[in-house]
C-alpha cells in the first residue's frame, strides 16, 4: 500500500516564507524552529527551492507574445519569424523546467492519494465490500490514528477496542460521503464488515432516511464531529468504542497518509 508522509506544518512554512504571518505567529513559528532542528531544515529546503524558482522565473524575462507582435509589427521576413520562434520555444522550454523541478523538489513522496468519486454511504459501502474491504492505510500507532482525524474533522480520536471483543479495526479510508473530508474506518464486527464514517457536523450533510438493503445506519456525535455506523447489525458497535482526546502538540507533528 502506498502513502505519502504530509508535513502537518506545510500551510504554515508556506506563509512563513512568503511573510504572510502577523508578528505574533511568526515570532511562535520562529521559536518552534528554534527548539526543533527537523524543522529547520525543512524550512531551509523550502527556502532553497524558492530561491531557485525566483531565479528561473527571473531568468526567463522574454515575452513571447510582445515578441510576436514586435516582428509582426516591423513586417519581419521568414527568417526573423524563425527567430521569434525559436525564442517561443525556449521561453517554453524554460517553464516546462521550472514545473519540473518544483514536482521533482517539493514532492517527493511516492504516490498521492486517489481523488473520490462523490457518492452515498450506502455506496461506499458497497464498493469497498466488491474491491475486499481494504483500507487505504493502517496506523501503525495511536499518534497516527488521533491526528488523522485531528486534521480532517479539527479532533484528536482514539478508539479503544475491549481486551475480549469480536471488533478488529482494521485501518482507514479517505471518502467524499458526508462532505469532501470524510474519514472512514474499516471493521469487523464478529467477522461482518462495518463502516464508520466521520466528518465535523457543520459541515456534513445529513444522509436520507433510507439505508442499503441489509445494512443499519446509526449516528452517534462526539464534539463537533458526527459519526454514522454502517453495519450488517441493528445495533452500534464501533462508534461507541472512540473517544475525543487532547492533542499533545508533538502528535500534531505526526506524518498522516
Amino acid at each position: 500500500m502506498s502513502q505519502e508522509s504530509i508535513h502537518p506544518d506545510e500551510a504554515l512554512i508556506d506563509a512563513y516564507l512568503a511573510s504572510e504571518l502577523d508578528d505574533a505567529a511568526r515570532r511562535d513559528f520562529e521559536r518552534r524552529m528554534a527548539d526543533d532542528r527537523a524543522l529547520r531544515a525543512v524550512v531551509e529546503r523550502q527556502r532553497r527551492i524558492d530561491e531557485t524558482l525566483r531565479h528561473l522565473f527571473s531568468t526567463s524575462t522574454a515575452d513571447p507574445a510582445r515578441l510576436l507582435e514586435d516582428a509582426e509589427r516591423r513586417g519581419a521576413d521568414r527568417r526573423s519569424w524563425l527567430k521569434v520562434a525559436q525564442a517561443v520555444l525556449a521561453v517554453a522550454a524554460v517553464i516546462a523546467l521550472m514545473v519540473t523541478l518544483w514536482f521533482a523538489l517539493r514532492d517527493d513522496r511516492p504516490s498521492r492519494r486517489p481523488l473520490r468519486q462523490a457518492r452515498s454511504m450506502t455506496a461506499e459501502y458497497q464498493l469497498r465490500l466488491s474491491q475486499g474491504f481494504a483500507p487505504d492505510w493502517v496506523c501503525e500507532t495511536d499518534q497516527q490514528f488521533a491526528a488523522t482525524y485531528f486534521y480532517r474533522v479539527g479532533q484528536g480520536m482514539l478508539a479503544h477496542v475491549p481486551e475480549g471483543s469480536k471488533v478488529e479495526l482494521l485501518g482507514l479510508s479517505y471518502g467524499r460521503n458526508l462532505s469532501s473530508s470524510t474519514i472512514i474506518l474499516h471493521a469487523r464486527v464478529r467477522g461482518e464488515p462495518v463502516l464508520v464514517f466521520a466528518d465535523r457536523l457543520d459541515r456534513a450533510k445529513e444522509p436520507p432516511a433510507a439505508c442499503g438493503p441489509g445494512l443499519h445506519r446509526h449516528r452517534h456525535e462526539i464534539g463537533a464531529v458526527v459519526f454514522f455506523e454502517m453495519s450488517p447489525h441493528d445495533a452500534p458497535e464501533v462508534v461507541g468504542l472512540f473517544r475525543e482526546i487532547e492533542m499533545p502538540e508533538e502528535w500534531k507533528k505526526t506524518p498522516v497518509y
